[in-house]
């Protein structure tokens, strides 16, 4: 079937990445870092690298209540992507936020307790166009690694 064939898009193409990274730790409780990306295409066809976003951006802190409790929280923004049906252009994907929570609680020195929640604000992400990512949802769990003993 002829629209399975190879159809490339890119023939020449140069990708310029700026990234950058920052992790500071406050005091003994605080650790947080930041990192950034921004990206920019330029290929002979004027067609956009599939998937890739324009940006991204990704905010963590950390704070250690005690040496057993742990809680986090951060931010994930995902920037416009492009998506091509090999057909033709289709819209840009939309830019997308996701905001999470987190909590551990180390009992022993084997045993791990979590709770882990994502896109809290239930916004619909995709990373590939028709296929939603997660939506807002909670983890619970336990980690157990006898190893450590």
């Amino acid at each position: 079937n002829e629209r399975w064939l190879f159809k490339p898009n890119y023939c020449n193409y140069a990708a310029l990445t700026i990234m950058g990274y920052w992790n500071h730790q406050l005091n003994d409780r605080f650790n947080y870092n930041i990192k950034g990306e921004w990206y920019k295409y330029f290929t002979d066809s004027l067609v956009q690298l599939q998937n890739l976003p324009d940006y991204s951006i990704n905010a963590n802190m950390l704070y250690a209540h005690s040496t057993k409790l742990h809680l986090s929280c951060g931010i994930f923004i995902f920037g416009t992507q492009q998506f091509i049906n090999y057909e033709s252009q289709q819209p840009a994907l939309k830019p997308w936020t996701d905001i999470n929570l987190g909590a551990e609680y180390q009992h022993s020195a084997i045993l791990k307790y979590y709770v882990k929640i994502h896109n809290m604000i239930n916004q619909n992400t995709y990373r590939w166009d028709g296929y939603r990512q997660q939506n807002f949802n909670i983890v619970f769990g336990v980690s157990f690694n006898p190893l450590k003993s």
